[in-house]
């Protein structure tokens, strides 16, 4: 149980990193500006989503779905609402200054 704890994390993780690659590399293509507080807002919502994963695993594990299924609600539905105010926030932004 101890090594596929790990080896689904060490997935996660890896995804996870090769995603933030890649995302940093379409923001310089793309020439788009992310101010500190958008970072900070998107980081808070993916933290909350690791949060909500692992917690809701360990609960389908120990067969509790419905506490499970409530973690998801309670800690993944604003994790979701605060990535997307972020992606709202810099789309915003975008659209609002004109482009060279």
């Amino acid at each position: 149980m101890f090594t596929s704890n790990i080896l689904i994390w060490a997935t996660i993780s890896l995804l996870i990193g090769l995603g933030f690659a890649r995302f940093i590399q379409y923001l310089k293509v793309k020439a788009i500006n992310i101010k500190w507080y958008e970072w900070i807002i998107g980081i808070s919502g993916l933290l909350l989503i690791l949060f909500c994963i692992q917690n809701s695993i360990a609960g389908f594990a120990e067969r509790e779905p419905k506490s499970a299924w409530m973690f998801m609600v309670i800690i993944g539905l604003p994790g979701l609402i605060l990535l997307g105010v972020a992606r709202s926030l810099v789309t915003a932004r975008q659209k609002r200054t004109p482009s060279i």
